[in-house]
C-alpha cells in the first residue's frame, strides 16, 4: 500500500508542476496584452452566457462577487465588456463581450493552439485517446470524493469548460 501512495503522489506533483506550467504560459501569453491571464476565466463564461450578471459569473466560479465586479470593472474600461441595465430588475446589469474582446479571444486562441500542438504534438491519437480516459477517470473520482452536492452545482460548470478547451476555447 505504501508504494500506490507514492506513485499517487508522484502523479499528483506531476499534474500540479502541469498546472503551474501551464499558468506560466498563460501569463506569458497575455504578457503585454490588455486581457490579463486571470481575465480569462471571466470572458470564458461570459463568452458562453452572453448577457449574464455578475452574480452568475461568481457563482459559476465560485469567486466572490467583488471579485468579480473588479474583475468587470476592468473589462469594461479597457473596452473589453459592456454592462446594460436589466430592464425588469434596475440594480442588475447585463455583461457582454464588445467586438474588441472577441478579436483579443481570437488572437488568444491561436497563441494557445499553436502551444496545446506544441505540448502534444509527441503523443499519437491512440496516446491522446488514453490520456484522455485516464484524466477522466480521475476527474470521476475527484468527484465522487467532493460528494453528489459539488456535483450537481460546482462540477456543471467545470465540466462545460472542459468541453470548451476540448474544443476550439482557449
Amino acid at each position: 500500500m505504501a508504494v500506490n501512495k507514492i506513485k499517487y503522489h508522484e502523479i499528483v506533483s506531476m499534474l500540479e508542476k502541469i498546472h503551474v506550467l501551464r499558468r506560466i504560459f498563460c501569463q506569458q501569453a497575455t504578457h503585454g496584452s490588455e486581457l490579463h491571464f486571470s481575465q480569462i476565466p471571466v470572458i470564458k463564461y461570459i463568452e458562453s452566457h452572453d448577457n449574464c450578471t455578475q452574480i452568475d459569473i461568481a457563482d459559476a466560479l465560485q469567486v466572490s462577487p467583488a471579485c468579480i465586479a473588479t474583475s468587470t470593472k476592468r473589462l469594461q474600461k479597457s473596452g473589453m465588456v459592456t454592462k446594460t441595465v436589466d430592464n425588469d430588475n434596475l440594480r442588475c446589469k447585463r455583461i457582454s463581450l464588445t467586438d474588441k474582446c472577441r478579436n483579443t479571444i481570437k488572437e488568444h486562441k491561436e497563441i494557445f493552439n499553436r502551444y496545446d500542438e506544441q505540448i502534444f504534438g509527441g503523443l499519437s491519437n491512440e496516446d491522446l485517446e488514453t490520456l484522455s480516459k485516464l484524466l477522466d477517470k480521475v476527474i470521476y473520482n475527484m468527484e465522487e470524493a467532493i460528494g453528489e452536492k459539488h456535483i450537481d452545482n460546482d462540477m456543471n460548470t467545470v465540466h462545460k469548460l472542459i468541453n470548451k478547451l476540448k474544443g476550439e476555447d482557449i
